[in-house]
């Protein structure tokens, strides 16, 4: 299974999606960011950066690969996108020009395929755990829309390289109530990612 991470607009969470389903599942990620910031948290073995005039890598069949995409779509992208073994998770973030930037992401994918998740990232819910945005954006695009919440979660992994999931053991291993309260409050977004990796994971390519 390929599982693409991509937009045209930078800034709305597209490498830390990549990041922490790395980090969370093993799989290797592709990028075609030179400079990229995964590098400073991925292992070697686990990450390859790619240039506009390289190819992708030839894998093992059946292995699972996420390839953090963005910025234009060339001939590689095409042939990714084609292939019924991928799933492509578009990012949504609040803003005219975000949001402008989005529609035409899903514009652009869906000349070349339907296997479409979006997900409308650092979201903020109600107390009813609901969210005007996301129902907002569920009756303007044909395709799945999840949310996930806005979280510190996010900024760490970039600084300690521990997953949301990975954080709250750490955190419940110290035992404090600080630290305890900490843990709690990534309830919500461990949810919501472990949603997202629920759907790709059970998604018919």
């Amino acid at each position: 299974m390929n599982i693409v991470v991509f937009s045209l607009k930078g800034g709305v969470g597209k490498t830390s999606i990549a990041l922490t389903y790395a980090l969370e599942t093993g799989y290797p990620v592709v990028t075609n960011e030179i400079e990229s910031s995964l590098g400073q948290v991925l292992p070697e073995e686990q990450f390859m950066e790619v240039g506009f005039d390289e190819s992708f890598p030839e894998l093992e069949e059946g292995t699972k690969v996420i390839y953090d995409l963005g910025g234009f779509l060339d001939h590689r992208m095409v042939d990714l996108l084609q292939s019924k073994k991928t799933v492509v998770i578009v990012p949504w973030v609040e803003g005219t020009i975000n949001e402008q930037r989005f529609h035409k992401t899903i514009d652009l994918l869906s000349d070349y395929t339907d296997n479409i998740l979006c997900v409308a990232n650092r979201v903020r819910l109600d107390k009813h755990g609901r969210s005007d945005v996301v129902t907002k954006l569920r009756s303007e695009v044909p395709h799945m829309v999840l949310p996930l919440v806005n979280s510190k979660g996010f900024e760490n992994i970039f600084i300690d390289g521990l997953s949301p999931h990975q954080q709250v053991k750490e955190l419940a291993a110290k035992g404090d109530k600080s630290s305890r309260l900490r843990a709690y409050s990534f309830r919500m977004v461990i949810e919501h990612f472990d949603n997202v990796m629920e759907v790709v994971d059970k998604w018919k390519v």
